[in-house]
């Protein structure tokens, strides 16, 4: 079995829908390709993050209007205790239950799905900005310098600080563009790891723990934190950059207390 081939089948084994020969066939290719196997990898993590994050949500007015609708069409015999005829109202709950589910199963899909393509499109810019050595627009460790250039092509205003006394220096800042949004960067090194922070307003929400992913050999870290996005990428280790975004938001958190 090849590549190609793997992929074609990839679907269906996870859905536990081959027969014995290809289930043996894809994994033993599985055991041999590395490609394949970090494809593989990352459908079983999507999936178990969608599982992990379904939610309850209350169906929206139109559909539950037009749930009863149709249930009220379906009663023109009625039981005497219940008001309602007994198959009709099985038949009812059964729609509205499926109809309920699906909308629950496609709000969360979408809600991935917009999710993974922003961390494709963070991810691309990184990985474009050390392959094209456009790393910074603006050069200079001084972030008092960097700001008034930050805000005077956006319309917010991001921090910007240096923490070369913990080991990560400030090489300046860049602008790049998100899906539907043009966002500050500001990049640093530690060692010889380089390190980049996209930051963007977030008026819908306030603060938002922060999240860890990894892709591609990347970490990416991120939060929101005083109605600001944050997202930090490097191929450093996961706790070095956990320990950086920490830095950031301590001096986050001691400027919205007034410190």
């Amino acid at each position: 079995m090849n590549c190609d081939e793997a992929k074609t089948l990839l679907n269906a084994y996870l859905d536990r829908q081959l027969d014995a020969a290809n289930t043996l066939a894809i994994e033993k290719h599985l055991s041999h390709c590395p490609n394949c196997q970090a494809n593989y990898d990352e459908q079983i993590t999507l999936r178990q993050s969608i599982r992990d994050s379904l939610t309850y949500h209350h169906a929206p007015q139109n559909l539950h209007n037009k749930i009863m609708s149709q249930l009220g069409a379906n009663s023109e015999v009625t039981n005497t205790k219940s008001g309602w005829r007994l198959p009709y109202l099985k038949t009812g709950l059964s729609v509205a239950a499926s109809l309920l589910l699906g909308y629950v199963l496609v709000t969360t899909y979408l809600h991935h799905r917009t999710e993974e393509l922003l961390i494709d499109a963070i991810l691309s810019s990184h990985i474009n900005a050390l392959s094209t050595d456009r790393l910074t627009d603006v050069q200079g460790s001084n972030a008092s310098a960097l700001i008034p250039w930050l805000n005077s092509k956006l319309d917010y205003s991001p921090k910007v600080y240096n923490f070369t006394e913990q080991g990560f220096d400030l090489l300046g800042a860049r602008l790049d563009t998100l899906p539907k949004q043009r966002v500050a960067s500001l990049t640093y090194q530690h060692e010889h790891h380089l390190i980049n922070v996209y930051t963007w307003p977030s008026p819908d929400v306030d603060d938002a723990d922060q999240e860890t992913r990894y892709k591609q050999g990347y970490n990416l870290i991120y939060w929101c934190q005083n109605k600001m996005n944050y997202w930090v990428v490097s191929d450093m280790d996961q706790q070095e950059l956990q320990a950086f975004s920490q830095e950031i938001q301590r001096h986050l958190a001691s400027v919205k207390n007034g410190h």
